[in-house]
């Protein structure tokens, strides 16, 4: 899904992170990305984050912090995924969703490999392109590392009480990214949004926000780029089309099949 920045030479292809497939571009993307001379990307992935913000402090432990019900059922996924059992108390909430989340994607195939932005990575990498990073490989983690307990009790509860739901939400968001419907997206963001308003207000909107300077440096730069970024910052509240817009920069999503 590329959108076009009017005027100027930007695109900005909206990602899905994992898929379970490779996932063909359409001929529209295929030529902005081979015409590029710069690559923009959220971040590095290439980089391990601080693992600080994901642990507990000596003493502290998962179980005294998240009711027993759901620290039971999170002690049951981690141990099916075979995910290290001598890990699980040490982590935060917030982290042990994600871990969980990767694994069980994982394990149904769905793998950062058969992601746009590593294809678009290893691709600008292959042919020399220059890249930016538009934040460190922390700042996405932030919003959920600083959510309220009962937000990251609601994110950990999502893969580990509700498994099935949370992997058909990511198989329905590669699905939408693959029909090219972007009417599908807006219903997504919007459920985030009421299970864990402040989490995903800053993951979403928060870094729209933060991102949107760099956006318009590459647009005034006049260089052929694109900007590849997570397809839901795209649409929801204080999207990015729309910040740009509100800077005179109209942003149009390509019509197009793959």
């Amino acid at each position: 899904m590329l959108w076009h920045v009017d005027s100027v030479p930007l695109r900005i292809l909206g990602s899905v992170h994992v898929s379970n497939r490779p996932l063909l571009l359409s001929e529209h993307t295929v030529l902005a990305l081979r015409d590029s001379t710069l690559l923009a990307f959220e971040t590095n992935f290439d980089v391990a984050p601080n693992l600080g913000p994901m642990r507990y402090e000596t003493g502290n432990a998962l179980s005294r912090n998240i009711p027993p019900p759901l620290f039971a059922d999170t002690q049951r996924l981690w141990q099916e995924l075979g995910l290290n059992e001598d890990e699980l108390e040490c982590l935060r909430p917030w982290w042990v969703g994600f871990r969980l989340m990767n694994a069980a994607l994982s394990n149904r195939g769905f793998v950062n490999e058969h992601g746009i932005d590593r294809s678009v990575l290893n691709f600008g990498k292959k042919e020399g392109k220059a890249l930016f990073f538009l934040e460190s490989v922390e700042a996405g983690f932030l919003p959920f590392a600083n959510a309220p307990l009962r937000e990251q009790e609601t994110f950990l509860s999502r893969i580990a009480q509700y498994t099935e739901e949370g992997l058909q939400e990511v198989a329905s968001l590669v699905a939408a990214w693959q029909s090219g419907d972007s009417d599908s997206l807006l219903p997504v963001v919007e459920r985030a949004l009421r299970l864990m308003p402040i989490a995903y207000s800053a993951a979403l909107g928060g870094r729209n926000k933060a991102w949107l300077r760099h956006l318009l440096r590459l647009a005034c730069s006049r260089r052929n780029a694109v900007a590849v970024i997570g397809v839901l910052h795209m649409v929801g509240p204080d999207n990015i089309p729309s910040l740009l817009a509100a800077t005179g920069h109209k942003c149009s999503l390509i019509p197009e099949s793959p």
